[in-house]
């Protein structure tokens, strides 16, 4: 299987912050970045892996099915390799 291009540690993060926060400018503010910034790398996180990561209504912001699962993906990936750096 390829690997999807722009998917790594950093996407897991991103996608891990908004998912917590429930809105881009939350997340943005947890990630110390300001909105406009992670709103411009969610969309060329979408475009590059060609999904809808998040849902968008008014102020709230939720991840779609299909970050979901990458989220779960990314985060066992995550825990794998603190594990391994951990021995």
């Amino acid at each position: 299987m390829a690997k999807p291009r722009g998917f790594d540690l950093d996407a897991v993060a991103l996608l891990e912050a908004i998912d917590e926060a429930g809105s881009l400018a939350k997340a943005a503010a947890r990630l110390g970045k300001v909105p406009s910034a992670l709103t411009w790398q969610v969309r060329r996180l979408e475009e590059s892996l060609d999904l809808l990561l998040v849902d968008r209504r008014g102020a709230r912001a939720r991840l779609t099915e299909a970050a979901r699962q990458l989220l779960r993906d990314g985060l066992g990936v995550r825990q794998a390799l603190d594990d391994a750096l951990a021995h």
